[in-house]
């Protein structure tokens, strides 16, 4: 038998439907490439964003510390070349006191610094606090049994933190020790020993009750309203701890040391005068009243002289013209040891003025 040799050519070998398959290959890989184009770009604009952000924010701080140190200047200048006594009512001469009153400057780039001073001694001094347990008990506390607890309760946290004991609660049903702050992983606590920082008293379980008529308790609205003054730093002598001002001290530490508490209208009177600055202290009586005057005069260590201590908290906010970007800055520091001539051309040795606190928010 005969064979006939075949050789197959790959034209009669017949093909399978593959029509369009390099299209869809070729499409998909184009928008792989759009899809990680776009989010290149997406990228690169978030990270434009970002780096803006942080060069304004950064601008806003550096113009926050530099507005923090023209007013250190201003209060030198203003306090020992101008006293107050000699400043006259009508007289345009803006008054640097520690009274709370706005300045307000134009800083560079379109920022604009908004400056408040106020003096050290504005809330309760924490290292005196034990001592204010029975006050505030017979003020708010006398004949409600709900709120009693609520300052036992707190006051039981604060000696366990402070003191030198890390296992005995000082109340049999109250406060916290170190198997407590563990259970809810806080290490180290509590600190057993005196206070060092202000803030470390808004993590105590049951501060918001010092605060009565305050209703839920927001930290933004003790801080930087001083619900505690700050604590001067070691080594530091502290000017006139057992004083207050009557510029600077919170309303509800005025009305939880006066005898009867404030009504909603002495409330706005004592706002009002405030707003208006200091003059003198005859000025101040006239636009509070003669009883409202006498009333505020009653508690003990208040003082309406702002220059009480020279002790100042400089609060210093800088935004913008949209108000897209603002930083807060924070400072207590002792001016009390600056030259009395600054106005002359030969000032002399300046003391280094070292901050009792600075934050940054």
């Amino acid at each position: 038998m005969k064979f006939n040799r075949y050789r197959y050519h790959p034209a009669d070998i017949p093909l399978k439907n593959e029509n369009g398959l390099a299209l869809i290959i070729v499409l998909g890989v184009v928008s792989l490439f759009t899809v990680l184009s776009g989010m290149l770009i997406s990228s690169s604009k978030v990270a434009g964003i970002n780096s803006k952000i942080n060069v304004d924010r950064s601008r806003a701080k550096y113009a926050a510390e530099s507005a923090t140190a023209f007013t250190h200047w201003m209060v030198m200048n203003y306090n020992y070349n101008r006293p107050a006594e000699l400043i006259e009512e009508d007289s345009d001469e803006e008054a640097w006191l520690a009274d709370g009153t706005s300045h307000k400057l134009n800083m560079v780039d379109g920022l604009t610094a908004e400056v408040k001073i106020f003096d050290v001694n504005r809330g309760w001094n924490i290292l005196q606090l034990r001592n204010e347990k029975s006050k505030l008990i017979n003020r708010y506390a006398l004949e409600d049994d709900e709120k009693r607890e609520n300052f036992e309760r707190f006051f039981a946290v604060f000696n366990d933190y402070i003191d030198r004991d890390n296992k005995n609660r000082s109340h049999p049903d109250y406060g916290m020790e170190n198997d407590d702050y563990d259970a809810l992983d806080y290490e180290n606590f509590p600190r057993n020993s005196s206070v060092v920082f202000r803030e470390e008293m808004y993590w105590l379980d049951g501060v918001k009750f010092l605060v009565p008529n305050l209703g839920n308790f927001e930290l933004a609205t003790a801080l930087p309203d001083d619900l505690f003054r700050v604590i001067a730093p070691r080594g530091i002598a502290d000017p006139g701890s057992n004083q207050y001002s009557f510029w600077s001290a919170p309303m509800h530490w005025l009305e939880s040391n006066s005898g009867d508490g404030f009504s909603s209208s002495e409330e706005n009177i004592i706002k009002e005068c405030r707003e208006k600055g200091f003059i003198d202290e005859l000025n101040l009586q006239e636009c509070l009243g003669f009883d409202l005057y006498s009333k505020l005069k009653s508690i003990r260590g208040l003082s309406f002289d702002p220059k009480s201590t020279q002790v100042y908290t400089i609060d210093v906010t800088v935004s913008s013209a949209n108000g897209e970007i603002s930083r807060r800055m924070v400072s207590t520091m002792n001016l009390k040891n600056l030259p009395a001539f600054v106005g002359n051309s030969d000032v002399g040795s300046i003391t280094i003025l070292p901050y009792w606190q600075k934050i940054f928010y």
